[in-house]
């Protein structure tokens, strides 16, 4: 069996979890991200564990190789399905990484202190056989306040209503830490992060209290980490015996319905903002021309193989030419407001047969960024293609094109990695960088467009209440 463990600092390590690991000749790979290893491919290993740390899991400045192993947990949980143990930090993360919410604490919650099982934790396989109050050596500042969509809450204390939980069949996390040995905390305390945080919570000099009370509970904290690693290790097991496989033993694709899809149905869709058209030069090629024409410049134009153009007639060549084709198939954005087109967007390489599908050709006029138009345009785009059953949805651009990159991440598209040398246009090479979003991962987007869309989201003037979350 490999292990695969993302650790965060030296001093958290898989602890008393080590033991248990060693007597069972498990095959431990360690990363250690605050020291700048990289994250291997994910494929060779049977199961992730992801440990704590002294940083929040919005500290992508200071730390920039969080946005990389959110992304890991997210491909492993999502994609591959694996066997997951996030400890502390490691619940934090698999929370944000898979479209929840965390927050601070405030005051943090610190202390040998107990957390109950909820009744679904109560009969939970990870808690097989462990009392349904659990002593627990709590250290943190922040927490989960909004689990991923589809999470079940397995445990929570008095202050922290999601101590513990469980996302899809075999990925678990509990923000409290099992790990506990004899120096654990003696070595905590060292770290100023934890030091500070520990004193402005119980005191000065509090430390030697928080040794004794875990020296106190130590027997309970080793039996603890003793089931609930056995718990892990009987649905790693499981995992192993059910894992798709061909006759050869080896590990292959989880089936898939072998059928083809429609292409993408051209009729309007309508939104509360915005709706979209098939491409009509007759009907939007005078607005759209000018409001392209509006910008003081011409960097939308920089990352399209096309434009800018001298003149409306030249225009309007160009719009006639893309006009009418299955593949890009060309959509008019109008301002619901107004009536009036304000930008165009496209599906292009679609692949039926493989129910794939990409959006490109965007170009959106500076009256339509940044506005909950624009917004709603492209949720409109991708709803029709999860809706006619496609399973995968691209977004491809310029791996130098930062606005288009920021925007992918921001609709709720996955990185996935940048093609070097793909193509070259306007006499200059492009490597591109793929994102995209698979039907597995659309409701939960879904779910959190159709928030941020509502009504309620927005003040009398039109301003946006909460943001549109990262799910990277």
């Amino acid at each position: 069996m490999r292990l695969l463990v993302f650790q965060h600092i030296g001093c958290e390590h898989p602890g008393q979890l080590r033991q248990f690991l060693a007597a069972d000749s498990v095959e431990v790979t360690t990363v250690e991200l605050d020291a700048g290893d990289t994250i291997p491919d994910l494929d060779p290993f049977d199961a992730l564990w992801v440990m704590g740390g002294p940083m929040d899991v919005w500290d992508v400045k200071a730390c920039p190789w969080l946005v990389a192993e959110k992304r890991a947990i997210a491909a492993w949980v999502r994609d591959l399905g694996r066997p997951f143990l996030g400890l502390c930090l490691g619940h934090q993360l698999l929370a944000d990484a898979l479209g929840g919410t965390c927050g601070p604490m405030s005051p943090p919650e610190i202390g040998v202190l107990d957390v109950e099982l909820t009744e679904a934790g109560r009969h939970d396989p990870i808690f097989a056989e462990m009392a349904a109050v659990q002593p627990a050596l709590q250290w943190h500042s922040v927490q989960v306040t909004q689990p991923p969509e589809g999470a079940v809450v397995l445990a929570s204390s008095p202050v922290c209503d999601v101590q513990a939980m469980r996302v899809g069949r075999s990925a678990w996390s509990m923000q409290y830490h099992v790990e506990v040995e004899p120096d654990t905390v003696r070595t905590w305390g060292e770290v100023p992060e934890y030091k500070a945080a520990l004193e402005a919570t119980i005191g000065p000099d509090a430390l030697p209290a928080l040794i004794e009370a875990a020296d106190d509970k130590l027997d309970d904290f080793v039996a603890n980490s003793q089931r609930l690693y056995t718990n892990f290790m009987a649905a790693v097991e499981q995992h192993r015996l059910t894992a798709p496989r061909n006759q050869l033993g080896q590990r292959i694709g989880v089936p898939v319905d072998d059928v083809d899809v429609q292409p993408p149905d051209e009729s309007t869709m309508q939104g509360r903002f915005c709706r979209i058209e098939r491409l009509n030069p007759t009907a939007h090629g005078d607005s759209l021309y000018q409001v392209f024409s509006a910008a003081d410049d011409d960097a939308d134009w920089t990352y399209l193989p096309y434009g800018p153009f001298e003149s409306k007639d030249e225009f309007m060549v160009w719009l006639s030419s893309v006009t009418g084709l299955d593949d890009p198939v060309f959509f008019a954005v109008v301002d619901g407001a107004t009536g009036k087109a304000v930008g165009v967007a496209s599906y292009l390489r679609v692949k039926p047969s493989q129910r794939s599908i990409e959006v490109g050709h965007i170009h959106f006029s500076r009256s339509l960024q940044r506005t909950p138009a624009a917004t709603e345009a492209m949720y409109l785009m991708m709803r029709r293609a999860f809706d006619q059953g496609y399973r995968r949805y691209e977004w491809k651009c310029d791996d130098l094109n930062a606005p288009s990159r920021a925007a992918a991440q921001r609709l709720g598209f996955t990185y996935e990695g940048t093609f070097r040398q793909a193509t070259h246009y306007k006499g200059r090479n492009r490597d591109t960088a793929w994102f995209a979003i698979t039907d597995d991962r659309w409701p939960a987007v879904a779910a959190e467009f159709e928030r941020w869309l509502s009504p309620d989201n927005f003040s009398d003037d039109g301003m946006q209440q909460s943001r549109l979350d990262h799910w990277s």
